[in-house]
């Protein structure tokens, strides 16, 4: 994700830099209960931030997986004196009480919260279920990304280029989405 985002921006920071931690759940978990990691984060995100108007960090994971890692980013927001913003990703058994749940163990840190990868579909559907229960409660729903194909692969063209392969037919296909890999040898 660092790369990515490190080509994306354009930022100049290297990926050390954009990402000085990678740790598993169970050591983040451990290391936050000590002092080192704070201080070390603090002067990461302080490094990173100088000069900045805005900085973007991800969370630990999906935050109603595991109640660890939910107690990890709640602390980290707080050592870093940071607003969260927190993004759903819809999927048909989505817990919406779960999700204000979650969304609110972050209190005054809490800036809104974005659902994403919503299908056309069900847009007006999944607005009524949220009224119905964020936005009762006071939890800020700042809007809803619809799920986009295109976004969740490559293209073929992508990849040629990236493997920098020759393409033997099919050329008025470049465009498509890839949607299976097959190694042979």
């Amino acid at each position: 994700d660092a790369l990515f985002m490190q080509q994306i921006l354009e930022s100049g920071e290297s990926a050390e830099a954009l990402c000085p931690f990678c740790l598993t759940a169970e050591a983040l978990k451990a290391e936050l209960a000590g002092e080192d990691l704070p201080n070390k984060m603090l002067q990461a995100y302080s490094a990173i931030a100088k000069d900045k108007d805005v900085v973007l960090l991800e969370g630990a994971g999906e935050l109603g997986v595991d109640d660890n890692l939910l107690q990890a980013s709640c602390r980290v927001a707080n050592i870093l004196n940071t607003r969260v913003l927190v993004l759903v990703p819809y999927s048909a058994d989505v817990s919406w009480e779960k999700a204000r749940s979650c969304a609110g163990r972050f209190a005054q840190r809490l800036l809104g919260m974005v659902i994403t990868r919503v299908p056309q579909d069900k847009m007006e559907s999944v607005r009524q279920e949220i009224d119905s229960v964020l936005n009762k409660e006071e939890i800020n729903v700042m809007g809803l990304i619809p799920g986009e194909r295109q976004l969740l692969g490559v293209s073929i063209a992508e990849l040629v280029e990236h493997l920098q392969a020759e393409v033997l037919c099919c050329h008025e296909s470049l465009g498509e989405i890839v949607e299976n890999v097959m190694i042979g040898a």
